[in-house]
C-alpha cells in the first residue's frame, strides 16, 4: 500500500519498533507501510537482511509514526536493543510460515524487561500458508505472549507483497497508541544518539529518538559522554527541515565544532548540566524464567543502556538472583554511562552472547568509594514517592542544591516539581537552614554528628589517659570531614543533646571512660595523697614529678584526667588543688575579709601558706569574684557571700604569674 496522507500540523508523535526473528518480513512490511526501504548498507542490501538499525516514518489518523527497523539475527541482538528502547509501542513480527522462533521470544524478551506499554502483533507472509493454518498459528501466538505485555494486543494477518490486512494493521497501531496517552513531558532535552555520519557542505549529523525536551537551531547542548559542549546548526525531522525538535520524534541535528570522529553511538545529547556520567548504578534486576542458572556475584554482563552498549559486572552480594527473581543489585562499569533514576536497561551475558535480565535504574550515581552494603540499603527507598526519594537524595549531600538538575537525573524530579517539593520538606522540618551554608537535610546533620562524634572519640582515645581535648584540637582534626558551617552545626547538635559534654575547658564524648593501666593508677592515687596531705601548701607538678620519680609528660596526663574528673583543680603557677581544700580556703579568707579589706599578706596567714601559695590563690579569687582587688588590697567579692556550692566554682585558671600585685 503507499503511504497514509500527511497529518496536519500539531499531530502527536509516536516511536514506533519493529521486533522479531530473521527473515519474517519486518523490513519489507516497514516499505510496504511507509515506502521507505531501511537497509541502506550495501551489505544488507547484498544479503537481504537487516544488519543495523533502519528508520521510517508514515503518518496515520491524528498520529505521526517514527518507525524503527531491528534486525532479526542473533548476531546482532545489540543492535536490536539499541533500536528499542525509548519505543512507546512495539510491532512483533511473526511469519505465518515460520511461526514463534529462538529471536521471536529473546525480542519479546527484550521488550517486556525495557517495560514497553503496548504493541500490535503482525502476522506476516499470510498469503504462503494455508488458510486452515492460521487458527493453529493464532494459538501458537497467544500462548508466547500470555503474561506480557502483548497478552491483549491484536493480532493482525498480513501480505507485504499483497497488501492484505495492511490497513487493518494501521488501524491497529492507531488505535493502540490512541489508548495509551503520551508520558509526562519533561523539559530537559535528551537524545540518545544512534547513527552519526557527516554530510558534504554540512559537516557532522547525529540522529536518534527524542526521549524528552526540545532543541532549536542555534542552541547550544552537552555531549555525554565527554561532555563536550555542541551547538545545533540546524534541526531535521523526517528528513525536512525544522524550526525546533519535538519528544518522542525520530530527527537528525546538525552539529557544528565537532567532527564525526569524536562521536560515537552510545553518547547522548542532552541539556547542559543535565546527565553526569557514572561507571556505578544502583538498579533493581529483574532475571529472565528461562535463565539456565542463578545470576551470581561479580558476574561479567553487557549492559544495554539507551543506545549504549558498556562491559561490566553485575555485583548483587551472596544471594545469587534465581530465574524469574527480581533482586537489587550494582552494576560496576568498565567505562563512564549516562543514566536516569526510572530508566530501562537489558543485561546480557557475554559468552555465549544472550539476554539474560533487565530492570531500572535506582540510582545512576553511586559514589566511586560507596560500600555496597550501604548502597543495597538505600534501594528499597528509592523506589518510594519522589518527596521521598528527594529527601533520601538531600541526605547524602552537605547541601540542598538550589539548581533541580542533580535531583531530576537522580531521583526522577521535574525540575518544575523541585521547588515545591524543597517547601515542603522545609515546612515539615525535614531540612533546615544552617548560617552561612544553605538548606541541609536533617538526616545529613545527624549523620555528620555521628561521623564527627566519632572522630573525636577516636582523638581522645589516641590521647589516653584523657577523655576530652581542646575544642581547636579536635576541629583541626575535623576539618577534612564537612565545612565548616557544617562542623559548627553537628558540634551545636552534640551539645544539645549531650552526647558531648565540656570537660574542664575541653571536650569529649559523654560515654568516654578512661582506661588506666596499674603504674597510672598507681600513680594518680599517689598524686592526690600528696596533695591532700599538704594541706593549702600542696607541691607544683615538677616537685610532684620530682618526688614521685614520674615522666613530665606521664605525670601531665594523669593531672588532666584528674582535673576532668574534678578530683582536683589547677590554680595556675604549677599548682593543683582538691575541691575540698578549694573549699576550706575559701572559708578562710571568707573570715579574713569579715572586718573589712585584706593585704594579700593578711590573707597567706590566714591560708597559713608562704608568698608561693598566696598570690595563685589570690588570683584564682579574682577570677572568680570571690575577691575584687583594689589597689593592693582584696574586699570580698559576691561570690564569697554566696551560698557554698557543691562543688568548687569552676571557670578558666588565671594567668600563670608570679609577679608580685
Amino acid at each position: 500500500m503507499s503511504p497514509p496522507a500527511p497529518c496536519p500540523p500539531g499531530s502527536r508523535p509516536v516511536i514506533l519498533g519493529t521486533a522479531g526473528h530473521i527473515d519474517h518480513g519486518k523490513t519489507r512490511l516497514v516499505q510496504a507501510l511507509t515506502g521507505i526501504a531501511t537497509d541502506r548498507l550495501p551489505e544488507e542490501q547484498a544479503r537481504g537482511i537487516s544488519i543495523d538499525l533502519g528508520f521510517a516514518h508514515f503518518n496515520a489518523g491524528p498520529l505521526q509514526f517514527s518507525l524503527v527497523d531491528v534486525p532479526g539475527h542473533e548476531r546482532f541482538v545489540r543492535n536490536m536493543v539499541a533500536g528499542a528502547t525509548g519505543l512507546d509501542l512495539a510491532l512483533l513480527v511473526i511469519a505465518a510460515d515460520d511461526g514463534v522462533m529462538p529471536q521471536t521470544r529473546e525480542h519479546l524478551d527484550i521488550m517486556q524487561l525495557l517495560g514497553l506499554p503496548a504493541g500490535v502483533i503482525a502476522l506476516t507472509k499470510i498469503d504462503l500458508v494455508d488458510p486452515e493454518l492460521v487458527p493453529l498459528l493464532l494459538d501458537e501466538v497467544a500462548q508466547l505472549v500470555a503474561g506480557t505485555f502483548l497478552a491483549q494486543a491484536p493480532v493482525i494477518p498480513v501480505s507485504s507483497a499483497t497488501g492484505q490486512g495492511l490497513p487493518q494493521l494501521v488501524e491497529a497501531l492507531v488505535a493502540t497508541a490512541l489508548a495509551h496517552p503520551p508520558r509526562d513531558p519533561w523539559p530537559l532535552f535528551r537524545l540518545p544518539i544512534d547513527r552519526v555520519f557527516s554530510v558534504d557542505g554540512h559537516g557532522t549529523v547525529c540522529t536518534g529518538s527524542v526521549w524528552s525536551g526540545s532543541v532549536t537551531a542555534g542552541e547550544t547542548l552537552e555531549l555525554v559522554p565527554p561532555g563536550i559542549s555542541v551547538r545545533v546548526r540546524q534541526v531535521q525531522a523526517h528528513g525536512l527541515s525544522a524550526d525546533a525538535t519535538q519528544a518522542r520524534q525520530r530527527c537528525a541535528l546538525n552539529l557544528a565544532g565537532i567532527r564525526p570522529t569524536a562521536i560515537e553511538r552510545g553518547m547522548e545529547l542532552v541539556t547542559p548540566g543535565s546527565l553526569v556520567p557514572s561507571q556505578r548504578l544502583l538498579c533493581r534486576v529483574q532475571a529472565l524464567a528461562g535463565n539456565a542458572a542463578p545470576l551470581k556475584d561479580r558476574l561479567p554482563v553487557r549492559l544495554h543502556l539507551g543506545t549504549a552498549e558498556v562491559p561490566g559486572r553485575l555485583c548483587c552480594g551472596p544471594t545469587p538472583i534465581e530465574p524469574g527473581a527480581a533482586q537489587f543489585a550494582e552494576l560496576r562499569l568498565d567505562r563512564p554511562v549516562v543514566a536516569a533514576w526510572g530508566q530501562r536497561f537489558i543485561l546480557r551475558r557475554l559468552s555465549p552472547p544472550q539476554t539474560i535480565a533487565g530492570g531500572t535504574i535506582l540510582d545512576p550515581l553511586v559514589a566511586p568509594r560507596e560500600r555496597r552494603a550501604s548502597v543495597a540499603e538505600r534501594a528499597a527507598r528509592l523506589e518510594l514517592a519522589p518527596e521521598l526519594r528527594l529527601l533520601d537524595f538531600f541526605a547524602r549531600r552537605d547541601l540542598v542544591p538550589e539548581s533541580p538538575l542533580p535531583a531530576a537525573q537522580s531521583v526522577g524530579i521535574s525540575p518544575p516539581q523541585y521547588p515545591e517539593l524543597v517547601a515542603s520538606l522545609t515546612r515539615q522540618q525535614l531540612l533546615r537552614p544552617v548560617a552561612g551554608w544553605g538548606l541541609v537535610a536533617e538526616a545529613r546533620l545527624a549523620a555528620l554528628a555521628d561521623t564527627v562524634l566519632d572522630r573525636i572519640r577516636t582523638q581522645v582515645i589516641a590521647a589516653q589517659p584523657r577523655r576530652s581535648l581542646p575544642r581547636q584540637t579536635l576541629f583541626n582534626a575535623l576539618q577534612r570531614v564537612a565545612p565548616p558551617p557544617l562542623l559548627e552545626a553537628a558540634w551545636r547538635r552534640l551539645l544539645d543533646t549531650r552526647r558531648l559534654v565540656p570537660v574542664a575547658g575541653c571536650f569529649g564524648p559523654a560515654d568516654l571512660q578512661v582506661q588506666l593501666s596499674k603504674p597510672q593508677a598507681a600513680l594518680k592515687q599517689a598524686v592526690l595523697e600528696r596533695i591532700e596531705q599538704a594541706g593549702l601548701s600542696p607541691p607544683t607538678d615538677r616537685e610532684l614529678a620530682t618526688d614521685l620519680k614520674a615522666r613530665p609528660e606521664s605525670l601531665q596526663a594523669i593531672l588532666t584526667i584528674c582535673h576532668e574528673d574534678g578530683l582536683l583543680i589547677p590554680i595556675g603557677g604549677g599548682l593543683h588543688y582538691t575541691p575540698a581544700q578549694l573549699a576550706q580556703a575559701r572559708a578562710l579568707c571568707r573570715n579574713a575579709l569579715a572586718g573589712g579589706p585584706a593585704t594579700v599578706s593578711q590573707l597567706r596567714e590566714a591560708w597559713g601558706v608562704s608568698r608561693k601559695y598566696g598570690i595563685p590563690l589570690c588570683e584564682y579569687f579574682d577570677a572568680r569574684q570571690l575577691t575584687l582587688r583594689a589597689g593592693d588590697l582584696r574586699q570580698a567579692g559576691p561570690a564569697l557571700a554566696a551560698p557554698e556550692p557543691a562543688e568548687f566554682p569552676d571557670a578558666p585558671p588565671p594567668r600563670d604569674s608570679r609577679d608580685t600585685p
